[in-house]
């Protein structure tokens, strides 16, 4: 019985084996890109050229009038966003120093308090 059911098995198998086709590879179709990618407006860096005027450096422009400036002679005012990190350095600094005052004062007060011991204990030893 057992040998009927495995041969049977068996068949069924094999039957099924034979209709499963297996997956052939194909190759890629390879094709040339149509476009090239310098010509695309999106990777290109500069922008559009002026009429009759190249496209110019906004932070050149700006660096040749602060030399300008500071060749005069005159003062030059830094943007306003070195204010606020000036201020935090000002903060901070003040902080340290107030830190630095604090440890000095508590050391001098340990210093006098052991002196004040040293007094007490050399007194209680005299009597």
């Amino acid at each position: 019985m057992f040998k009927k059911m495995q041969d049977k098995f068996l068949e069924k198998l094999n039957k099924r084996k034979g209709e499963f086709t297996g997956t052939r590879p194909v190759s890629p179709d390879f094709t040339k890109t149509k476009s090239r990618p310098l010509e695309r407006a999106y990777v290109n860096e500069g922008g559009p050229k002026l009429e009759g005027k190249e496209n110019t450096d906004k932070f050149k422009v700006l660096a040749e009038k602060y030399e300008r400036i500071a060749k005069s002679g005159k003062d030059v005012k830094p943007p306003g966003s070195t204010r606020t990190v000036e201020l935090a350095q000002k903060r901070r600094r003040e902080e340290l120093e107030a830190k630095k005052a604090a440890a000095e004062a508590k050391l001098k007060a340990d210093e006098d308090r052991i002196q004040k011991q040293q007094r007490v204990s050399e007194s209680a030893m005299e009597t």
